[in-house]
């Protein structure tokens, strides 16, 4: 059963309301939970593999799928796989994926019960491509 787990710090200069609702946008199907420890808050969200389906979309709208698919590969460690992407362009409902951002990231881990599980999930959402076609398997 596919986990998933994202954070992302919610600054004095945002919405709280505003950040939620992208959140819920971008992954529509999460619990969403806000904590806060002196004076910072954290957003935190749960879900499942349906919970990707639109991040999912996005990266085949945008055909970053060999991108996408370098970042969940390349940040794996057995059956998780870390990422992040930037806050600001998933306002506006794109994917660009970053590191470390000022503005802040949206930090995402996918977490499988085996690792061939994963390698299933990675290639639901980015799966290898040749010539920027899907290749069947």
């Amino acid at each position: 059963m596919t986990e998933v787990e994202i954070e992302t710090p919610i600054y004095p200069t945002e919405n709280q309301e505003k950040i939620s609702e992208m959140m819920k946008t971008l992954f529509p199907s999460i619990e969403i939970e806000i904590h806060e420890d002196e004076g910072k808050k954290l957003l935190k969200a749960y879900g499942d593999k349906k919970s990707l389906e639109k991040l999912r979309e996005r990266i085949w709208e945008q055909k970053i799928l060999d991108t996408s698919r370098s970042v969940l590969t390349r940040n794996r460690e057995n059956n998780e796989t870390e990422f992040s992407i930037n806050k600001q362009t998933a306002v506006v409902n794109k994917i660009n994926f970053k590191e470390s951002d000022i503005l802040g990231t949206i930090d995402i881990k996918i977490k499988e019960e085996a690792p061939e599980e994963l390698d299933k999930t990675i290639d639901w959402i980015a799966p290898e491509t040749e010539e920027g076609k899907p290749i069947e398997k």
